[in-house]
């Protein structure tokens, strides 16, 4: 979460900085869910590394467990696959609906929107769009990843984005989806 402080001063410093990070669990409501991770140490650093499993958790498991990116990166490396199958581990995290997450941080304005969660984007994408104007300004730029969407939700990202005033465009061979603004208009543009 990047949260513009409006006071002119630059850094990330708490309060007096122009951007904010906050590392949440986005639901679809306020509460606790299942997440679903591997814990470091699992496995090697290399193999962490090698097949991209280093940070990777969802949301969204498979029948084994595996968040959607582990289960399509190991589906073509059995042994690895069950190994890394018995070290996931399953636990309950606080989660905040995306308004939640804006009204406890006073965001105004969002000039870039970036989603990675692992086969969950659409799912934050539509709590966006439910949000009210007088909750959030739209973006200008919205990123989503969409590789680990079916065929369907990712026909329905593209006409989510459309349908809500954005040029769509696909990037990162197909994986990631970038929405452009056609136009939103912006109250504090010269901010």
């Amino acid at each position: 979460l990047v949260r513009n402080y409006g006071n002119g001063t630059s850094g990330r410093e708490e309060g007096g900085g122009r951007l904010k990070f906050a590392n949440k669990c986005i639901a679809e409501e306020d509460g606790r869910s299942v997440m679903y991770r591997l814990p470091p140490g699992a496995v090697s650093p290399e193999v962490m590394h090698k097949f991209g499993l280093d940070g990777s958790s969802s949301l969204l498991a498979d029948e084994d467990g595996l968040p959607p990116g582990m289960a399509m990166t190991l589906s073509k490396h059995k042994e690895l696959r069950e190994s890394v199958i018995n070290s996931i581990v399953a636990e309950e995290v606080d989660c905040q609906s995306m308004s939640s997450l804006l009204k406890e941080h006073a965001i105004t304005r969002i000039d870039v929107l970036a989603v990675d969660t692992e086969g969950y984007d659409l799912k934050i994408a539509k709590q966006f769009f439910e949000i009210s104007p007088q909750d959030c300004t739209r973006p200008q730029v919205l990123f989503l990843e969409v590789g680990l969407l079916s065929p369907e939700d990712h026909e329905e990202a593209v006409a989510l984005l459309e349908g809500n005033g954005y040029r769509a465009m696909h990037c990162g061979y197909g994986m990631e989806l970038l929405g452009i603004s056609n136009g939103i208009d912006r109250e504090d543009d010269e901010a």
